[in-house]
């Protein structure tokens, strides 16, 4: 399979399989009944003000950048691996791993459609993967719309389980959408 034909990236940023099982309906999105989950975290994990956070992203990509500064082709990049923690703890680290998605010249990227997240479940047992029962992730820095059909052919199997207490109070993943937002352009999530 080649990712770039299709220009999809898939980034995994932490997956782990809980053993516990806890039942669920496996619940259909459908594009009639659209479900916005916004994002929950506090300024404790990231500034939760557009102006402050897009700041601090770039001050971030910033010293990534003289620290860390490596040119790849982004279109090279299957995968990535990336911190969960608080954007102060991990943020240089996470720019570091996301610089890599930028353009030669430092734009963002338009050519990755589907991001895929894969990320550990703190607050909620899982048996297998649980996946997102809305249709939009809203952000300080604007809405990502999620790759519903993706979501709906992913359910039909076992491992695969629409379950939205696993998403309710996560912070694995709201904390990678800040860095993808600023990387890159018009993308879809598969969380």
């Amino acid at each position: 399979m080649r990712f770039s034909k299709f220009k999809t990236l898939v980034l995994l940023i932490i997956f782990i399989s809980a053993a516990c099982s806890k039942d669920s309906d496996n619940k259909k999105i459908t594009e009639k009944d659209p479900i916005i989950h916004s994002a929950h975290l506090t300024d404790g994990w990231y500034p939760q003000n557009e102006i402050r956070l897009t700041r601090t992203l770039k001050e971030y990509f910033t010293q990534a950048k003289k620290e860390f500064g490596f040119v790849i082709d982004p279109m090279s990049v299957k995968g990535l691996i990336v911190p969960h923690a608080g954007m102060y703890y991990s943020g240089l680290c996470a720019a570091a791993t996301y610089q890599s998605l930028l353009l030669p010249n430092g734009e963002k990227n338009d050519k990755f459609k589907n991001v895929i997240i894969l990320a550990p479940s703190h607050t909620t047992f899982v048996n297998g993967v649980a996946l997102p029962d809305y249709s939009t992730y809203k952000t300080v820095l604007g809405e990502i719309k999620i790759d519903t059909n993706a979501i709906r052919i992913l359910s039909k199997s076992e491992i695969f389980t629409v379950m939205k207490e696993a998403h309710d109070k996560e912070h694995a993943i709201e904390i990678q959408l800040p860095f993808l937002q600023e990387v890159l352009n018009d993308f879809k999530n598969g969380n």
